[in-house]
């Protein structure tokens, strides 16, 4: 490890710093910063404080590596050219420099854990376990977050720490051990890509709100190409780690595959946490422009005379319910009559049950029967957003 160049931790530092500028602005859009106060769910809460805590400590590290390298330079060495300076070659202030920047990438990558394996349990517990069986604090996946965000948040930096006297062995173990717990939760991952669409149909059924589903959705495509940025980010460093723990490394030797799975990871550890925040912090189009499905307006089509059909039944499903024109031509409409005036501006009336509502009323009366059919699944997917 101690043989990546300086380049890349420019890099690093440039991707890092860019995507902290990304946070900034997309948090102002998203609401200006009010997801940051303490308002918020315990269990949403926990998840921005982690995330958003690692972000400017990956930064940290990468100008602080950066610098270091850059005044180090390279030097050259038998066997094997001029490559960068090894740690050990480095004048004692750098050095004392390098276990803070070790130790502050540790506890990043641990903040980084607990979100995503929060994220991870929580869709689990969605997807494959039934909320109405249990509780999600008493399920198995929250106790499998809570003992992994433990163990992520102690053993990288525990690891880093007792490693912390032999820089060759402190980067590669604490990479390692990182790239390791990365790897699992992100091929555990793959299996809410082969539930979700099942998990989108309940909700459907289950009467989830239009904006809400298409959020559903939107997440299904994010996290296809994070998950593939995912692994561009574990899989190199974990081959780095491998080789570097080796008593005799090879692609550590070699500045061509060290460079090349070095920025690959720092590409992918970018685009992953782009997409992770546009997951966490999704931005609605439709509130930006002032639509929202709730809010249709119930009217008539020109040229329809309308009038129920023989077989009216105003408990059937949307889809068999009928407008009729003058041709005879049928219309799918909402479950009501629209009675208008010819002579007048059209106002609308809508009649149900033998019961009459202003256009206004009868959206809040149809949006409150709605939620009565919700069920569990549907809630607790309306939380995560």
């Amino acid at each position: 490890m101690t043989h990546i160049s300086p380049p890349v931790y420019t890099v690093w530092s440039i991707l890092s710093v860019a995507h902290l500028g990304f946070l900034i602005s997309h948090l102002w859009k998203f609401d200006r910063f009010r997801c940051v106060s303490t308002n918020s769910g315990a269990f949403k809460r926990v998840m921005t404080f982690a995330y958003l805590t690692a972000l400017p400590l990956c930064s940290a590290y990468s100008i602080g590596m950066m610098v270091l390298k850059y005044r180090e330079g390279y030097m050259e060495f038998p066997g094997f050219g001029v490559i960068p300076k090894p740690y050990f070659f480095w004048t004692e202030q750098d050095m004392k420099l390098l276990i803070p920047l070790n130790m502050i990438f540790a506890v990043a990558w641990g903040l980084e854990i607990v979100s995503h394996l929060e994220e991870l349990c929580f869709w689990l517990f969605l997807t494959v376990i039934r909320p109405r069986h249990t509780s999600w604090l008493k399920s198995i996946q929250f106790k499998m977050w809570a003992l992994g965000s433990v163990a992520g948040m102690v053993g990288i930096p525990l690891t880093t720490w007792l490693t912390r006297n032999d820089p060759l062995k402190c980067e590669a173990y604490m990479f390692l051990v990182g790239s390791s717990a990365d790897l699992l939760i992100t091929l555990v991952s793959l299996k809410i890509l082969w539930v979700f669409p099942g998990f989108v149909d309940r909700v459907k059924s289950a009467g989830g709100e239009p904006e809400v589903v298409i959020r559903l959705l939107t997440f299904s495509d994010l996290n296809v190409t994070r998950i593939v940025f995912r692994f561009a980010f574990c899989v190199p460093v974990l081959i780095l780690a491998i080789d570097g723990v080796n008593p005799h490394p090879h692609i550590n030797e070699k500045a061509l595959w060290t460079d090349f799975c070095a920025t690959l990871a720092g590409v992918g550890l970018v685009i992953s946490s782009a997409h992770t925040l546009l997951i966490f912090f999704p931005r609605s189009v439709e509130r930006r422009t002032g639509y929202s499905h709730s809010r249709r307006t119930i009217g008539r089509p020109e040229g329809i005379s309308l009038k129920p059909l023989p077989a009216h039944n105003p408990q059937a499903p949307v889809s068999q319910q009928h407008l009729v024109s003058a041709d005879g031509t049928s219309h799918n409409h909402q479950p009501s009559y629209v009675v208008t005036s010819p002579q007048s501006k059209p106002r609308t009336l809508i009649i149900e049950d033998d019961a009459e509502y202003d256009a206004e009323e009868y959206e809040s009366f149809v949006m409150a029967r709605s939620s009565n059919k919700r069920t569990e699944v549907w809630e607790m997917a309306k939380h995560w957003f």
